[in-house]
């Protein structure tokens, strides 16, 4: 008979939720952020709404549960400029439910609004295209 080995719990998966409407770019940023963390994409506002509410458990490689009153995402990547309203609503529910949270606000817009809804959520702001060293040296810290 076997010894009766528990085995030791497993920390959750380190979620980032990316928010962006370019199917293409969404991809590719959760392919390269794969061997690190787990990515849930949302392409509009209201997807990425429901992913809040859902508590990230949306994501197609989880096997853990993950309870909506606990907010799983480490961070989130955000394009506030959805089809269907604007992705800053995101980061301001985010950091409401989690002061901690990371908040990477990327765009391509030439506009001060994004900069400056990024300064006052204590966000980190980056132009598209942007480079990836940088948006993983981001996520890592």
């Amino acid at each position: 008979m076997e010894p009766n080995r528990e085995q030791p719990p497993q920390d959750p998966p380190l979620i980032v939720l990316i928010v962006e409407d370019d199917f293409d770019l969404a991809a590719d940023l959760a392919k390269r952020i794969a061997p690190v963390f787990t990515a849930e994409i949302a392409h509009t506002l209201e997807e990425a709404l429901r992913a809040l509410d859902r508590g990230g458990e949306g994501r197609a490689s989880s096997s853990i549960s993950i309870s909506s009153a606990q907010e799983p995402f480490c961070a989130a990547i955000i394009d506030p400029g959805l089809p269907d309203g604007d992705g800053m609503r995101v980061a301001v529910e985010l950091r409401r439910r989690r002061r901690t949270v990371q908040l990477l606000v990327m765009t391509g817009r030439t506009v001060l609004d994004p900069i400056n809804d990024a300064a006052v959520l204590d966000a980190a702001y980056v132009r598209k295209p942007f480079v990836l060293p940088a948006l993983l040296a981001f996520l890592r810290r």
